[in-house]
């Protein structure tokens, strides 16, 4: 390597037999050490493997190749995932909807979960558009077709959650 000190050839042993039994020690002819390591004119990939064996570890290194050297397309569509409605315990409220106001696409499933171990609950508009029950531990789906600003509250509960909407585009 040009921009460091040649400190003359220098000879280690790696101390460890080839796996399949065939010939003696790896003997390595490195050219300088800096810091205490060894470094030799070889690529990245050789000077790890030739420490990891010295430590008695393997592994199987690979190259990256662009994707137009693979001739592969880097386009794919990531789904992401249904806008859901967590009825848990609340802090100003004995329950609470998260969050108070859900925004969701029309004909879009939203989940709904109930984190309640005691009690069924329930997501129902206040002009009746859509009601679901949901029973302890679990969820639901529901879907809302048509747009528009929905609040809804839970039937069972009607006055121990906080107020909240499903805003539909």
């Amino acid at each position: 390597m040009a921009d460091q000190p040649d400190a003359g050839p220098l000879t280690a042993v790696a101390g460890r037999r080839d796996p399949r039994g065939r010939g003696a020690d790896r003997i390595l002819d490195c050219r300088t050490v800096k810091h205490g390591l060894i470094v030799a004119d070889m690529r990245t990939a050789t000077k790890l493997t030739i420490a990891l064996a010295v430590m008695g570890l393997s592994f199987t290194a690979t190259d990256t190749v662009s994707q137009t050297e693979a001739h592969a397309t880097g386009a794919f569509k990531v789904q992401q995932a249904n806008p859901t409605i967590t009825i848990a315990y609340g802090s100003n409220t004995p329950y609470k909807f998260d969050p108070a106001a859900l925004d969701a696409k029309a004909g879009q499933s939203i989940t709904v979960t109930n984190n309640d171990p005691r009690g069924v609950h329930s997501v129902t508009a206040n002009d009746q558009t859509f009601s679901v029950d949901v029973p302890p531990n679990s969820s639901v789906t529901l879907t809302v077709q048509k747009a528009g600003s929905y609040p809804y509250h839970c039937t069972y509960h009607a006055d121990e959650h906080n107020p909240a909407s499903i805003n539909v585009s």
